[in-house]
């Protein structure tokens, strides 16, 4: 399934390069690369929606998605950088959020819990 999302991508990126919606395909397909644990592309992938579209919600919601991989695979430290990146750096309070509570839950996993309580309020 992620390789038709990927190729899909691809085409529809190649004939719309100037929509508005471009960020959010960039997203789509960074996410389904990291699915598939092309790593490299997605990094290029991120590196394109950082450069052009820096501002983007699309370009946060990447980075957050990019940060959710490296969690996963067990760069904590890694992740919380770009956590704490979104959190300062976006617009949007739904993102900003949502990248706070990812760093409260794991600074509760690990029990400091005087650090989580920074992001709470």
């Amino acid at each position: 399934m992620n390789k038709n999302i990927i190729e899909s991508a691809k085409t529809w990126m190649r004939f719309n390069g100037s929509d508005r919606n471009y960020p959010e395909v960039l997203y789509i397909s960074m996410i389904a690369h990291l699915s598939s644990d092309l790593r490299d592309d997605a990094e290029y992938i991120l590196d394109m929606l950082m450069t052009e579209h820096g501002n983007d919600q699309w370009t946060k919601r990447a980075i957050m998605g990019y940060a959710d991989y490296l969690v996963a695979h067990g760069k904590l430290t890694d992740g919380m950088r770009f956590y704490e990146d979104v959190l300062y750096s976006s617009n949007d309070i739904d993102i900003a959020s949502e990248a706070s509570l990812k760093l409260v839950r794991i600074y509760l996993s690990q029990q400091r819990f005087s650090e989580a309580a920074q992001y709470i309020d």
